[in-house]
């Protein structure tokens, strides 16, 4: 062993192996038994290899050894401490032979992004703010998307390579689907191909599953990110076989919020499982002193895509409800959507479209948000709604539906918003009406709510990111 640790200082390769193997398992195994694995990464392959990863598995506790448990995530995302020691002693392999491979190329780490579109999105937001990040970290990033370049809202950093399949043309039946389908996964294997990726992550539940497919058979590690609450998504039976199947292929499976791994669990694999919530945007954080300039005394304000599962128009019957005793207040609802025709006819039949405004896509949203006095939120269900934090980094008060995932873990009940029963109209007419009545209360309310930068700003949630695909690249 003597000789080994000689080898080991003289030699740069065995440097970034011991060092890279040492972090991941040094709270847990002795510094002998990380020495040996860093040895054996060398010369992957061989049958002791198995042995001694087998051997550190022992010695190490439970957490270690497969991956993250429940206990080690509290309910509160801010007091949870991400560490590289919650991921496998395998993934620390893998993580190891790929950064001494690196070295020996003497290249840059390839990080590989998949979505379906760059279109408006919280999801789409998210990857834009990644790529931007990893870029000026120094890597080299590659963004593909299952849509064409046309579709694009979010404008990527130039040194980001972007591959536009263009594949998302409607099926006209089931056959055409499965054909369209395994286009995909072909045309995306190419494109994986050709980035070289040290890694691999994808954002949303079907275009997940088609790179799982895509990327069968290679040895780059994929990440998966559910973007939403799968438990009450519903993306088809077959997608959901083929999703339960998959995931066990995947290097990992990121979440929103720690509400989510009950799903996971139930899938067992919260051993691959993080939970990294939504970054705030640094431009939201960024606007400051805008000047309120409105026809009404006081804005209520709405914001996401105009789709069923938003329930805006829970939204517009309790505004019409409240609108009586409170006439100076006008409601403003961003961003567009299947369901804006229906709306705009509901606020007719509700004698409230005088007082509503449909802003459409807003491609700077903070400075409508600082105009406004009070937000609203009444999804069914989220994810990790980027609406809500940046409405609450913007100052505002807020309630919101207190739905299956996303807000409980991000509101602080009659601190720096409410939170009201999902589907429970008269809850919600009763808190619009309370803060509608008192600007002490949302004053109040709005000041802490700023305090949300603290706990998801993007510089702390680029670490958690960071800690993440240190393990593979």
């Amino acid at each position: 062993m003597c000789g080994a640790r000689h080898r080991i200082a003289r030699d740069p390769t065995w440097q970034i192996g011991a060092e890279c193997l040492h972090r991941a398992v040094q709270s847990h195994v002795s510094h002998r038994s990380a020495e040996c694995l860093c040895r054996r990464v060398v010369r992957p392959g061989g049958r002791n290899q198995c042995r001694v990863v087998t051997a550190l598995r022992r010695r190490a506790p439970p957490c270690c050894a497969g991956g993250p448990a429940a206990s080690h995530l509290p309910g509160s995302i801010e007091s949870r401490k991400f560490s590289s020691h919650t991921v496998s002693l395998t993934g620390a392999l893998t993580s190891a032979q790929g950064k001494m491979h690196s070295y020996l190329k003497g290249r840059r780490a390839q990080i590989t992004l998949v979505i379906s579109s760059l279109s408006l999105g919280g999801a789409e937001k998210v990857l834009s703010m990644l790529a931007k990040h990893w870029t000026e970290s120094g890597y080299i990033v590659t963004v593909i998307t299952l849509s064409a370049s046309e579709s694009d809202w979010y404008a990527l950093h130039p040194s980001i390579t972007r591959v536009a399949l263009d594949l998302l043309s409607p099926s006209r039946h089931v056959a055409h689907a499965i054909l369209c389908n395994v286009i995909r996964v072909l045309r995306l294997r190419a494109a994986m191909r050709r980035s070289q990726p040290d890694v691999i992550i994808s954002f949303m539940d079907r275009t997940n599953v088609l790179t799982l497919i895509a990327a069968w058979g290679g040895r780059v590690p994929v990440i998966v990110c559910e973007r939403t609450d799968p438990r009450h998504h519903t993306i088809g039976r077959g997608w959901n076989v083929l999703r339960t199947r998959m995931y066990r292929h995947a290097a990992g499976i990121v979440l929103q919020s720690n509400s989510v791994l009950d799903w996971v669990r139930q899938l067992s694999l919260t051993h691959i499982s993080h939970v990294i919530p939504n970054p705030i945007d640094p431009q939201i954080v960024a606007v400051h002193g805008v000047e309120k300039k409105r026809g009404s005394k006081y804005v209520l304000v709405g914001m996401g895509r105009l789709t069923p599962s938003k329930r805006f128009d829970i939204l517009l019957e309790a505004f019409a409800q409240c609108i009586g005793d409170n006439p100076d207040w006008s409601l403003l609802l961003i961003g567009d959507g299947t369901e804006r025709q229906r709306l705009e006819a509901l606020s007719y039949e509700l004698g409230v479209a005088k007082n509503t405004t449909f802003a459409g896509k807003a491609r700077d949203p903070s400075v409508l948000l600082r105009s406004a006095d009070l937000f609203v939120m009444t999804s069914e269900y989220e994810g990790f709604p980027n609406a809500l934090i940046e409405a609450m980094a913007c100052g505002l008060p807020v309630i919101a539906c207190d739905c299956p995932s996303g807000p409980r873990e991000i509101i602080r009940d009659g601190v720096d918003g409410i939170l009201v029963p999902p589907n429970d109209r008269g809850a919600l007419v009763a808190a619009l009406e309370f803060l509608m009545k008192s600007a002490t209360d949302r004053q109040r309310m709005g000041e802490k709510a700023v305090e949300v930068v603290e706990r998801f700003g993007s510089d702390r949630v680029m670490r958690l990111w960071d800690n993440l695909i240190d393990i593979f690249v």
